[in-house]
């Protein structure tokens, strides 16, 4: 399921604001009776998904668009896509890996 969700790098528009990125829901589960959802980020390497309460204000599900409002949101989907790809490009350009620069340093991730 297609969601929308905060930058999991914290990025914003400086005012304190998270930026929204388009990503999916890649796992479910229950914990202590809440649904959570494992959310993964266009654009983001696989380090960078998270676990989120379904309830969170950090995640917004999408709901499948029909008619030909439907195309409209196809199109803009297909938009914010190609940005979350071109920010992914960006920051591999820019050596950007949090996951690596952890390993080079020597510390251990959490999940």
């Amino acid at each position: 399921q297609r969601v929308m969700a905060m930058a999991p790098d914290g990025e914003g528009d400086g005012a304190g604001d998270a930026r929204w990125v388009p990503g999916r829901v890649i796992a479910e589960r229950h914990v202590d009776g809440a649904r959570q959802f494992k959310v993964s980020c266009d654009g983001y390497d696989s380090e960078d998904d998270v676990w989120v309460e379904a309830a969170s204000s950090k995640v917004r599900l999408q709901q499948a668009a029909a008619g030909r409002h439907g195309a409209t949101h196809a199109t803009h989907a297909n938009e914010e896509h190609a940005a979350a790809r071109k920010r992914a490009e960006e920051r591999r350009a820019q050596g950007y890996s949090r996951h690596r620069e952890a390993m080079l340093s020597g510390e251990r991730m959490a999940d």
